[in-house]
């Protein structure tokens, strides 16, 4: 049998624990195992949800990209993947702004 002590009435969250014999507290309330499941569910964390930066972080060009087409452009005179990436840049920037 489960047994379930509500914490907090207005988020209906609270303790469950399991056990074979009939606590001692009064205030707890004998559920079913279907009730238990349903408060388990209620008591999961929230997913988390991707705020702008990690919209832009996750398309913008990686560091070691960034320090390749750098080094391709000073060092070696090829501006071709810094102008690439530029590009990628201001697409991201377009497409997700920060505000």
């Amino acid at each position: 049998m489960f047994y379930y002590k509500k914490i907090k009435e207005e988020k209906n969250t609270g303790l469950i624990s399991s056990s074979c014999e009939q606590p001692e507290s009064e205030s707890l309330i004998e559920i079913t195992e279907m009730e238990f499941k349903a408060i388990q569910e209620e008591l999961k964390p929230a997913p988390h949800i991707p705020t702008i930066d990690d919209l832009r972080r996750a398309e913008f060009p990686n560091e070691h990209d960034l320090i390749v087409a750098l080094w391709e452009l000073v060092v070696e005179n090829r501006p071709e993947s810094a102008e690439a990436l530029q590009i990628k840049r201001l697409i991201v920037k377009e497409r997700i702004p920060k505000t």
